[in-house]
């Protein structure tokens, strides 16, 4: 198993924004293209603060 940090592996942002929405969404049903694009933009925009760390394994 190798374990990354997403900001240095982007190319899963969307999978990540995808199960975090599958995993903890109150209303699944309700917008959820547009609410796993927000999801999106958060992390993204979180990578610029020191303390973020999003991690992911393979």
């Amino acid at each position: 198993m190798q374990i990354y940090n997403l900001k240095n592996k982007l190319e899963y942002l969307d999978e990540v924004a995808k199960l975090e929405y599958d995993e903890w969404a109150d209303n699944k049903e309700e917008n959820r293209k547009c609410r796993i694009e927000r999801k999106k933009e958060k992390i993204y925009n979180a990578f610029n603060d020191e303390f973020f760390c999003k991690l992911i394994s393979r």
